[in-house]
């Protein structure tokens, strides 16, 4: 499957385009231009911010769920005081909350984002003045252009988890 990223000019031109096709199709043509006009129509309608939020917040639920499985820790989102914790939506502070023991073993300030347009500088901005001391922050991005989740760090913090790893 490829992505197209067009701006909503090119998005509205394009429709209008089809619909003029459209009028000249033939009975099998058209159905399949209605389609494509459809699909137009959905993208430029914005995701309501109530969505995004649920977006962003299960992302981030799943990310405590998979630090809690990786470190062997309980982790229940309804205990405020659990070793591991997604932050409710827009509280100030990591996205992911480790505490004690869990900090201990994973010594990361994770930022979690969930969005179709990746503003790394911002991300990093963010990570870096909520970074908790005595960790590394790190960002934990997924979008529909990537197949995966993918993580960013600063190389000296990669190259020193690699060096203790190999110790």
């Amino acid at each position: 499957m490829a992505f197209l990223n067009l701006n909503k000019q090119e998005l509205d031109f394009l429709e209008k385009r089809l619909m003029f096709l459209k009028l000249q199709a033939t009975v099998g043509e058209d159905k399949y231009l209605d389609r494509i006009i459809k699909r137009i129509q959905r993208v430029k309608k914005p995701i309501k911010i109530q969505s995004r939020k649920a977006k962003g917040r299960s992302f981030q639920k799943q990310i405590a769920d998979d630090i809690a499985n990786l470190l062997n820790i309980k982790y229940d989102q309804q205990d405020d005081n659990c070793l591991i914790h997604s932050r409710e939506m827009g509280q100030s502070g990591t996205d992911i909350v480790l505490r004690n023991e869990a900090q201990t073993q994973f010594p990361f300030s994770i930022e979690v984002k969930n969005q179709n347009y990746i503003s790394l500088l911002q991300f990093i901005n963010q990570a870096k003045y909520n970074k908790k001391d005595n960790t590394d922050w790190m960002i934990v991005i997924k979008s529909i252009k990537l197949n995966k989740p993918i993580v960013v760090l600063e190389w000296e913090a990669f190259l020193k988890y690699i060096k203790d790893l190999r110790k």
